[in-house]
């Protein structure tokens, strides 16, 4: 019923709709009828009651074997001192396959009653991403998981996710593995809060400006040759390795004392019992079969481990890697590797670095670069399958010519009125002199230095047909070392691929100054009648020749012969 208003007449009605569709967020009123479809959305925090207790590290399958003095340093960085952090942090880098994911597993095991708030495990390998940062926020939501909050509540944001991580900790004592992490920005932010927590990371050696963030660093280092045997022994049966002592060993120097690359040989004894260790010795002794010859499927090799790491490089880095694989000597410095890349100063540190950063090199003291045995092959093996085919003989061309002119300018500064039959001015006005500067190296410290790789460069262009003339030109400059340090072997090799060289070159007058010379180490060896073949020779060479010179050196030499 409507009352009539002051003038007598109803109030005229008003037809009024109120229209919600859609979802709604936040509070509405409805003061009419309601038409259309409504979805209510509640936010709620995190649950915070639930606890859940990870343990997601994975066990150790086989012994453990050594590894003595990081379980220890591992234990001592755990303790926090009383002023100190209250979190401890850890960095294990080392090549792929030298066992840090082995060590960190069995330091949580012996100390699982010191993390009462669980233990979490993240692996870096299989969520490399293509946008930068993805792996790091990835790993921040499966360390959220780990603690039970379920990804309806997980945040968006890499920020969100750390604070809430952060949150989430304060009150636990929790162990957080990383394992082959690349970026140190991947790591830092994933710390736990709580008092007693530990994160321990590992990866490449490039991790080390984590040590700004408070990380300890440790090298794991390739085992000693004992610990290899022991664990040799303990994968494929102690009996097996006493009954041919020998071949064990030759097993282990085989593996270079990688983990990785023992398990995978013992494996391999396991599975065929009927074969020996010393088939499988010599098997593995030629270095083109030997990664091929560590597998036990495409999946579990040596290579495969090394395969992890090396997809992940940029392309420049990765074909330096390549093409250092086939590098003839031990080490290098980065000078070799810009001639062997064809790659300015400044780009071949970077990618040295970036080689460095992922343990696939290793820097030495005096500041060269070198592999470790079973990397180097993997690397060589990589430019085979992904270089074309004149790619080598180029690269061997440019290295042995960097070293002739290298070892020539230091030859010239140690004894310049020395007799020399090449004529190398024209190749040397090309290059800067770098023991003519102030802070120049000894030309005989260089050479003593350099002559393991020297003598590889040598070994290698002798197998070039196209090479012998700079082959037996290295080894008439290389030789003035010899007369400092008297390696005998080593100069006996050196003149030995020089004269053959020079004799396959045709030039008789290089065979001659060659062979005279090679008669100083083999008498020094006591090869005296060896030491006469060779002067004969080098005196017909002379006398073919027809350089008054030669032939007056070479019969200098049979005077003190």
């Amino acid at each position: 019923m409507t009352t009539p208003g002051a003038d007598g007449h109803r109030p005229r009605h008003i037809d009024a709709r109120n229209d919600l569709s859609g979802t709604i967020h936040g509070p509405v009123v409805q003061a009419a009828t309601i038409h259309g479809g409504i979805t209510y959305t509640v936010q709620q925090a995190p649950p915070t009651g639930l606890r859940v207790t990870p343990d997601e590290i994975p066990p150790l399958m086989v012994r453990f074997v050594n590894r003595t003095e990081g379980l220890a340093a591992l234990d001592g960085w755990l303790a926090p001192g009383r002023d100190g952090a209250g979190v401890g942090f850890a960095v294990l880098h080392g090549p792929p396959g030298v066992g840090k994911t082995a060590l960190v597993t069995r330091w949580a095991e012996q100390g699982r009653e010191r993390f009462p708030g669980g233990q979490v495990y993240v692996d870096f390998a299989p969520l490399r991403g293509e946008a930068a940062g993805a792996d790091a926020s990835e790993a921040a939501r499966r360390c959220l998981r780990s603690l039970g909050v379920d990804d309806t509540y997980i945040p968006g944001s890499f920020a969100d996710r750390v604070r809430l991580l952060r949150s989430l900790t304060a009150d636990r004592q929790l162990l957080i593995f990383l394992d082959n992490v690349s970026d140190p920005s991947q790591a830092a932010a994933l710390i736990p809060k709580g008092k007693g927590s530990f994160l321990v990371v590992a990866g490449g050696s490039g991790l080390g400006e984590l040590a700004l963030d408070g990380a300890r660093l440790m090298a794991v280092e390739p085992l000693d040759r004992d610990s290899a045997l022991e664990l040799l022994a303990d994968r494929c049966g102690a009996e097996k390795v006493a009954v041919d002592p020998a071949s064990a060993e030759r097993l282990v120097e085989l593996c270079a004392g990688l983990p990785v690359a023992l398990h995978v040989v013992a494996g391999r004894l396991v599975a065929r019992p009927r074969l020996t260790l010393a088939a499988l010795a010599a098997e593995l002794a030629a270095e083109p079969r030997r990664l091929a010859g560590m597998s036990l499927g495409k999946e579990r090799s040596v290579a495969a481990a090394f395969d992890l790491v090396y997809r992940e490089l940029a392309p420049e880095p990765a074909r330096l890697y390549r093409l250092m694989g086939w590098h003839p000597g031990a080490t290098f410095d980065a000078g070799v590797a810009a001639v062997a890349a064809g790659l300015d100063p400044g780009r071949t540190a970077e990618a040295l670095e970036a080689l460095t950063d992922a343990s696939l090199l290793e820097e030495t003291p005096d500041g060269r670069f070198r592999f470790h045995d079973l990397v180097r092959l993997h690397a060589g093996d990589r430019a085979t399958e992904e270089e074309g085919p004149a790619e080598r003989p180029a690269l061997l061309r440019r290295v042995t010519l960097h070293y002739l002119a290298l070892t020539a300018l230091a030859d010239r500064a140690i004894r310049l009125d020395r007799l020399r039959i090449a004529d190398l001015d024209q190749l040397l006005s090309t290059v800067p002199d770098p023991f003519a500067t102030p802070d120049a190296p000894r030309p005989v410290d260089w050479l003593e230095g350099e002559h393991r790789n020297i003598l590889g460069v040598l070994r290698a262009a002798a197998r070039e047909e196209t090479l012998q003339t700079e082959v037996w030109q290295l080894a008439e400059a290389f030789t003035v070392l010899f007369l400092h340090h008297r390696h005998l072997g080593d100069w006996r090799e050196s003149l030995e691929l020089g004269a053959a060289a020079a004799a396959e070159a045709l030039v008789p007058a290089a065979e001659a100054r060659l062979r005279s010379l090679l008669s100083r180490p083999l008498m020094d060896l006591g090869e005296y009648d060896a030491a006469r073949r060779e002067l004969d020779t080098a005196q017909a060479c002379a006398e073919v020749s027809g350089d008054l010179v030669v032939r007056a050196s070479v019969q200098e030499f049979s005077g003190r012969y």
